[in-house]
């Protein structure tokens, strides 16, 4: 943390970061298998509505979410949805651009 802290880097994004690593890494191996055995719908999207569903009702005043998370990380995720969903309907297949542009990478 002391070394993200040194590059300027908020503790927003590296939370967020280091959450994403460690709950995506079981998920992209299962996609993988899921994708290699022909299974389109993986398990990402019952955890969204499931793990996040049950959080919200678990708790008193559901799951708080902090207006820089509502002002910056939501709409970017849309965006890349946006931008995902022709590529994935229509050719199911990414590119090596459309990667990179994914990526951040110019």
């Amino acid at each position: 943390m002391a070394f993200a802290a040194a590059l300027g880097i908020s503790q927003l994004l590296v939370s967020l970061t280091i959450v994403a690593v460690g709950t995506s890494l079981p998920e992209l191996a299962t996609a993988v298998i899921a994708g290699l055995r022909g299974n389109l719908i993986g398990s990402n999207i019952v955890n969204i509505f499931g793990v996040l569903g049950v959080a919200s009702v678990a708790t008193a005043r559901g799951v708080a979410v902090s207006p820089a998370a509502i002002q910056f990380d939501l709409p970017v995720m849309l965006a890349v949805a946006a931008v995902c969903l022709p590529i994935f309907l229509y050719r199911r297949a990414v590119v090596r651009w459309e990667g990179l542009l994914l990526i951040g990478y110019r």
